[in-house]
């Protein structure tokens, strides 16, 4: 399994810190310090660009939801546009194609039950 892409760039940065400052001038590898993070730099790079794009994300998702409550907004004014239009009105059919149902439709609330049973009446005991 690989390793956690954290632990990977704690590795690296600590890897070439511990190279400049006790061994700067020695070449492991046939590479300098210099040689060896000029290879790691990729590495290094390529976070900084998933860093950017997650707040590139973060940033679009927060403009999608400004949006989308604006875009609601309009969209609540038009159905009341609908409802309140001389042709249309509440028992329009497009209401009613927009998920809405329509005031012909509407139930009235009114919810008569069944009477309940009338229990025999026993006699008085004595």
């Amino acid at each position: 399994m690989p390793s956690p892409p954290k632990y990977v760039e704690e590795r690296i940065r600590s890897a070439i810190s511990a190279w400049r400052s006790l061994k700067p001038d020695k070449k492991f590898l046939g590479l300098t310090g210099d040689e060896c993070e000029a290879e790691l730099k990729p590495c290094l790079e390529v976070r900084q660009q998933i860093e950017d794009l997650d707040y590139q994300m973060t940033g679009a998702v927060n403009r999608r939801l400004e949006l989308d409550i604006q875009g609601l907004a309009l969209v609540n004014r038009w159905v009341n546009a609908v409802k309140s239009d001389q042709d249309e009105g509440e028992d329009s059919e497009l209401l009613e194609a927009l998920g809405y149902v329509i005031k012909s439709k509407r139930k009235s609330g009114l919810h008569r039950g069944t009477p309940a049973a009338v229990s025999p009446l026993l006699p008085k005991a004595a």
